[in-house]
């Protein structure tokens, strides 16, 4: 069984996610929409939900979309008010909106513009991180196995012209002790800091540095667009 895409990655996210560095994130996203008196927000990519549920713990509504089924499915089981939906389906105003842990890094190059107005018309406050090129070609590039009881999952990334592509390979128990294999793949796109804040449709624009691994260089760019 072969499926390539966000959809793939949604079954094997789990198993992937540092939940310190999520938190880390996570709770400076949390810091800043407080900060802006952000009390309604959408988050964009908002996979399994595990930032809707610290957000609503801490007083803010939240409104996820994401694009994988099974992601939501997870999502609504936490009590948070995620759908399948891309953003251009979204009508409704938000105080701010946020992209959280590489979700515009899935974005190609020639989508960013769009997507930033997009965004811009439904609040006027966004927070996303943006790998940085340090994050991409150092930190993100290797191999990786992850075991668990009844599967394992391999896992291979590697960077090249502004794209790093990371191939999955899931290897899960079935009723009769044989194992079951798929395979998948996501992509990701190296978007300049310089290229970002300028083509932004936002009046003001901060930038923050991200270390969440101890590395010497910044891992991500957190940036805080506002009008």
């Amino acid at each position: 069984m072969v499926d390539n895409g966000l959809e793939f990655y949604g079954k094997i996210e789990e198993l992937l996610m540092n939940k310190n560095a999520g938190k880390q994130l996570w709770n400076r996203y949390l810091k800043i929409l407080e900060k802006e008196g952000a009390k309604r927000v959408l988050d964009i990519g908002c996979g399994s939900g595990e930032f809707c549920r610290m957000a609503q713990n801490r007083g803010i509504e939240v409104v996820g979309i994401d694009l994988s089924h099974t992601q939501v499915s997870r999502a609504l089981k936490k009590g948070c008010n995620c759908s399948v939906k891309k953003i251009e389906e979204i009508k409704e105003n938000f105080d701010g909106a946020v992209a959280i842990f590489d979700v515009v890094n899935y974005l190609t190059p020639a989508q960013l513009s769009k997507f930033f107005q997009k965004v811009a018309k439904l609040a006027p406050l966004f927070i996303f991180d943006i790998n940085s090129q340090f994050g991409m070609t150092e930190v993100a590039v290797g191999a990786l196995k992850v075991e668990k009881v009844n599967c394992f999952l391999c896992v291979e990334s590697n960077y090249s012209r502004g794209r790093l592509i990371t191939e999955f390979t899931l290897f899960s128990q079935t009723f009769d002790h044989l194992y079951r294999r798929e395979d998948g793949q996501v992509v990701q796109y190296y978007h300049r800091l310089e290229r970002v804040t300028r083509i932004l449709p936002y009046q003001f624009v901060e930038i923050e540095p991200i270390t969440l691994y101890n590395s010497p260089a910044p891992e991500k760019w957190l940036i805080i667009a506002k009008n």
